[in-house]
């Protein structure tokens, strides 16, 4: 009896955390049909076990009294009635499901569209406020999600409610269709459009910074007035150059004259060392005097004429030839007593004024004429052959950042971005969509991907379908007409059916636990008190909390409810007095306190695991994979 005790309890575990589980799924934007699949097997199998728990204490009880004289009779006895039970109520279950789809397969239109009528209520874009508060929508209390999972009420309420909601509200029920069943190809859609636009914008950034660093360089260049003021400056010190030559010219002639004013005594201080055959005698005390008038030695010779050494004029010849060889090794042979125009014109000084430009950047001509055109030309021409080198350089940098080759510079945005137009035209098969998102980055938009681009593509595709008619469920659109059917009517039953199956089992734990020593009493009297017990706990575990539900109001906030005072819902009415405050009581007390343990999965979980699996495929495939079409195809 004991271990009966523990599998009711750690069934209950299970129920509640199945009937908490159900309650989240109703309520959530991310169930599929695998999802749901699984619930509803997971569901069968606990109200199963739950049913057949219930009905333990029975067979127990009958099998007792026809086979108590043989225990292992008896122990093979019960558990093929658990077992067989079990499998009974599991088939039953299934077989439950199906008819409801089966009697209610009249109603896939009406359970088509009020599935993405909740679909819009939870994400916010539609409401029915006498259903459930406007302002409940973005936090859902257990009593509003308790509600929404009895959504197929508002069938019953209007007829031609559905016609209403289509009519009314078909870009809605549109923006909801492709949220619902679009989603992941909408977020990879966006992705690679944002992608793109982020692109096309940090190489604009980066084409931008480098333009900047170049003419950040290049700001210093030189205004027009600028370099007329340094030509002027140029001219002024080709004047000093001038200048300077002439006095130069009038020191060498200085030096020329002094020297010649010491002929005599030079000649005299040669004419001591010379004999008849003109030849020196010592060479030493010679060499010295060459040093002291000249600087160097010279060849005796060249102070003879014929054969008198020293010759008075030669003496002075020699003396105007080394003062002009000094000249000309200082001065790179330059002539004497030249004009301004001769100086300028002279290839050395042509030549030393060419380089001197050069080395301060000017890269003017080695035939330079001294104009102000030609001087502007050699400043420009380095100032140009400057940029080049940046540019190049630019170029090759943005083409290793971006693959976009020797792009131009200068260009706008617009021009910039035309550069990858082609690359934005790829992205969709028809060539407006291109444009538009062309335009769309033209316009820096990202923000208005959805309305401008995604929704007239699907639009264009799937508008019709996303708003079938009635006869395309009876055949094309049957299997999801089914699937939105057990998503509106098979969760109030089960949420309804699991509370029941709970509640009884509670019952049942209960007065196990009151006549745990008594369980060996197998006397009708004892079964009957057992069963008064059950029968007066069950009562209070039903009406207290009916009770409180119907003293709280707790429908008030749901005047949509009203409408079927009087009707043949008006007992389910009633109820939800009741399931409201036991659903509230299991939802906010035992499934979260099984949730906060770590060992259950949510629904967010789930879906949560999914898209991680299909993240983690498309990594290691390499494919982009879209959403298929969940709903309607082609």
């Amino acid at each position: 009896m004991v271990g009966l005790i523990i599998a009711k309890l750690v069934y209950l575990g299970f129920e509640s955390y199945y009937n908490g589980f159900v309650i989240d799924a109703v309520t959530s934007t991310h169930v599929d049909q695998d999802l749901l699949k699984t619930l509803e097997n997971f569901g069968n199998r606990i109200s199963s076990v739950g049913i057949t728990l219930l009905l333990v204490p029975l067979y127990y009880f009958v099998v007792k009294k026809f086979f108590e004289f043989h225990k292992g009779v008896m122990v093979i006895v019960i558990i093929l009635l658990t077992v067989s039970t079990y499998f009974g109520i599991h088939k039953g279950l299934n077989k439950a499901v199906f008819e409801i789809v089966k009697q209610n397969k009249d109603k896939r239109y009406e359970s088509y569209y009020i599935e993405l009528f909740k679909y819009g209520m939870l994400t916010g874009k539609l409401g029915y406020s006498s259903f459930i508060p406007k302002e409940n929508l973005d936090n859902l209390s257990i009593y509003d999600k308790v509600m929404i999972s009895n959504l197929f009420l508002l069938t019953q309420i209007d007829k031609d409610l559905i016609k209403k909601f289509v009519s009314r509200g078909k870009e809605s029920f549109f923006d909801i269709y492709i949220h619902k069943y679009f989603q992941e190809d909408y977020n990879e859609a966006r992705y690679r459009f944002e992608d793109m636009a982020l692109r096309i914008q940090e190489d604009w950034d980066l084409y931008s910074d480098s333009i900047n660093e170049v003419n950040k360089k290049f700001s210093k260049i030189d205004s027009k007035e600028q370099l007329n003021e340094k030509y002027k400056k140029f001219t002024k010190g080709l004047k000093r150059k001038y200048t300077k030559y002439r006095m130069n010219v009038r020191q060498y002639t200085n030096v020329l004259n002094a020297n010649l004013s010491r002929s005599s005594e030079l000649n005299r201080d040669l004419i001591r060392y010379f004999v008849k055959d003109s030849s020196i005698m010592g060479k030493r005390e010679y060499e010295k005097i060459m040093e002291r008038y000249f600087g160097h030695d010279i060849d005796p010779k060249r102070w003879c004429e014929g054969r008198i050494c020293p010759a008075t004029r030669m003496v002075a010849k020699v003396i105007e030839e080394e003062t002009l060889a000094k000249w000309n090794k200082e001065h790179n042979n330059l002539p004497l007593n030249l004009t301004q125009k001769q100086f300028f014109k002279h290839p050395s000084i042509r030549q030393e004024v060419v380089e001197q430009l050069r080395s301060v950047g000017i890269n003017v001509k080695r035939t330079f004429n001294y104009s102000k055109k030609e001087y502007i030309a050699g400043y420009m021409k380095t100032v140009d052959s400057h940029f080049q080198t940046q540019k190049s350089k630019l170029q090759k940098e943005f083409a290793a950042k971006t693959g976009i080759q020797r792009v131009k510079l200068g260009l706008s945005f617009e021009q910039f971005a035309h550069q990858y137009k082609k690359e934005i035209m790829l992205q969709y098969k028809e060539a407006k969509y291109g444009r538009e998102m062309y335009q769309m980055i033209l316009e820096g938009d990202l923000t208005g991907f959805y309305e401008r681009l995604y929704k007239p593509m699907l639009r264009a595709k799937y508008y019709d379908q996303a708003f079938p008619e009635e006869e395309d469920f009876d055949i094309k659109l049957a299997e999801y007409g089914d699937t939105a059917i057990k998503m509106l009517y098979i969760p109030p039953f089960a949420i309804f059916m699991s509370l029941v199956a709970g509640l009884l089992n509670i019952v049942s734990v209960i007065v196990l636990m009151m006549f745990l020593y008594l369980h060996k009493d197998a006397s009708f009297k004892m079964f009957g008190a057992k069963l008064m017990a059950k029968l007066i706990i069950f009562s209070m575990l039903v009406y207290i909390p009916y009770s409180s539900g119907k003293n709280r109001e707790i429908l008030s906030p749901y005047p949509v409810l009203e409408t079927f005072k009087g009707s043949a819902y008006d007992p389910y009415m009633k109820t939800l007095n009741w399931l409201l405050v036991v659903e509230a009581i299991n939802y906010n007390g035992f499934y979260s306190l099984l949730m906060s343990t770590g060992l259950f999965s949510t629904v967010e979980d789930d879906y949560k695991a999914k898209q991680l699996m299909h993240s983690v495929t498309r990594e290691l495939t390499g494919l982009s994979k879209s959403a298929k079409e969940k709903y309607l195809d082609d």
